[in-house]
């Protein structure tokens, strides 16, 4: 497609997209009902079809972020090397949001890190970690801090090294500090901050798009989505799950039965991990909920 201008996305609106190419910004709609783009996603645009820019295709993806609602896709970002998922000592977080989260990231091949926001609420801190490894793998790094308490220049040099070099998602409930997170890194996005609702516990949205920032620090990237209060995973298969519990993998093979459900079978090898201590009891309650949730979503239809 050498007569066509390749660029990425760098916000989308419903239909209509932002494409940056070198320093030009052309704002783009896309060609026929059922393509989907996303930010991140780097595209081919032909520039002013009858006074319009059109993005003709979509270049093959890395990876598609998203989540299934109601039967349908909400594409976050696309491309991602590596999410950060942003929870705080308050609003409560839901532990559920956090495991949906990582196992859609699994799904895509994404590196994770968990940021534990508003650690200056010193009596909330250990109660809020305990609450995050209780459900998460081993090999996820947990960083705390206080985003409002950090410069600008204090904040990029504790997540340095997150960052560098990559295209970064920034995802998290409503009322987690998000946006601060974001402000801090990137001053010029001047995104809305809201404190959370002390009445309801729980945080507003704040930001009502998916953007891409250039971080200027290598080729870096990051991609702020709105905060939410659910994240389904409705397009999960059975494949997703086992590969987003890959502790369990060396105790299915010694199930006593092959077709081994691991909810109440004599002879269950991950019961019997979990008993001992081998596997989070945690990890085990969110592996069956989880499943259960597949069981009753297996006519979900890829749209």
């Amino acid at each position: 497609m050498s007569s066509y201008i390749l660029g990425r996305i760098i916000e989308s609106h419903k239909q209509q997209y932002i494409v940056k190419h070198e320093n030009n910004i052309y704002n783009c709609y896309i060609k026929g009902k059922k393509n989907h783009a996303a930010v991140g996603d780097w595209v081919y645009i032909n520039k002013e079809i009858y006074g319009k820019n059109s993005i003709e295709k979509i270049q093959e993806r890395k990876n598609i972020f998203y989540r299934s609602d109601n039967n349908k896709r909400k594409y976050l970002a696309a491309n991602i090397d590596h999410i950060i998922i942003i929870v705080a000592t308050e609003p409560s977080f839901s532990t559920d949001i956090i495991g949906n989260l990582i196992l859609e990231a699994m799904r895509c091949n994404i590196d994770i890190t968990i940021i534990l926001n508003k650690d200056d609420i010193k009596e909330q801190v250990l109660l809020s970690l305990d609450r995050i490894k209780s459900i998460t793998p081993e090999n996820i790094p947990i960083i705390n801090l206080s985003a409002k308490n950090l410069t600008n220049k204090e904040i990029i040099f504790k997540m340095y090294n997150l960052l560098i070099n990559k295209t970064n998602l920034l995802v998290g409930q409503s009322g987690m500090g998000k946006s601060t997170i974001l402000n801090k890194l990137v001053p010029s996005a001047h995104a809305n901050t809201q404190e959370y609702s002390k009445y309801l516990g729980t945080g507003k949205h704040t930001t009502s798009h998916v953007k891409l920032y250039d971080l200027n620090i290598g080729n870096s990237f990051i991609i702020d989505s709105p905060g939410f209060q659910e994240f389904s995973i409705k397009h999960i298969n059975i494949n997703d799950i086992n590969k987003g519990f890959p502790e369990f993998s060396k105790f299915i093979k010694e199930c006593q039965f092959y077709n081994c459900s691991h909810h109440h079978e004599p002879g269950c090898a991950i019961i019997n991990a979990v008993l001992r201590g081998d596997i989070k009891k945690g990890r085990y309650s969110l592996y069956k909920k989880i499943i259960k949730e597949y069981q009753a979503n297996k006519k979900y239809l890829r749209l």
